[in-house]
């Protein structure tokens, strides 16, 4: 079309790729949280109360278990890093494809996603990246 300024294949690419980045740190992050309240249900109504120490400790024992600690710290950085996947695809879609790659590459890095940190890397090469910079 006339007018519209085509964006180079990398952009394009990279653009696709954060967003299918974010959308996986998504459902990452829902998988998360399902474990999450899965250890915890199962460890306040299953195994804390066949402990033998049960009524004495309950104000004091941690109802999640070693994997729902787990579960929590992957989900607190798998949620920061859907939060940096919504800045990356945010910025391709306005067309800032420099601070998309910064973004990208950040979400791609924090919960390790190799297609958001693909897609960070390709907005970060892309000619659209370089004129940015320019400016």
């Amino acid at each position: 079309m006339a007018g519209i300024p085509e964006l180079s294949p990398e952009a394009k690419v990279g653009k696709i790729l954060t967003l299918i980045g974010f959308i996986l740190d998504v459902v990452g992050v829902v998988a998360g949280i399902l474990f999450f309240i899965f250890f915890f249900v199962f460890g306040t109504f299953f195994v804390l109360p066949t402990s033998p120490t049960y009524p004495s400790s309950f104000p004091f024992a941690f109802p999640l278990g070693f994997l729902g600690i787990i579960f929590l710290i992957a989900g607190t950085v798998g949620i920061i890093g859907a939060v940096f996947g919504i800045l990356a695809y945010q910025s391709a879609a306005r067309g800032d494809f420099h601070t998309a790659g910064i973004y990208g590459i950040v979400s791609g890095l924090l919960p390790p996603s190799l297609l958001m940190l693909i897609g960070g890397i390709l907005c970060l090469v892309s000619k659209e990246s370089e004129q940015q910079k320019k400016r």
